[in-house]
């Protein structure tokens, strides 16, 4: 009996290990992903002001063309 529980313990900490370092597999994997979406993120922040910087800059130069011609 003893021998039996002693193989069922070893069985399941087995298990668990297994489990536990497919966990942390998946936790880096996750982790990893979140780096890459917010670094994506980042960059559709900067963009988006680049994008608002440059409609102001057209929208200045058109005055100014305009102003020349008038």
């Amino acid at each position: 009996m003893k021998e039996e529980l002693e193989e069922r313990v070893r069985l399941r900490t087995a298990e668990l290990e297994k489990s536990r370092d497919e966990l942390q597999k998946k936790v880096e994997e996750l982790e990893k992903f979140t780096e890459l979406a917010i670094g994506r993120e980042l960059v559709m922040v900067e963009l988006k002001e680049e994008n608002t910087r440059l409609s102001k800059e057209i929208i200045k130069l058109k005055k100014e063309l305009v102003a020349r011609r008038g």
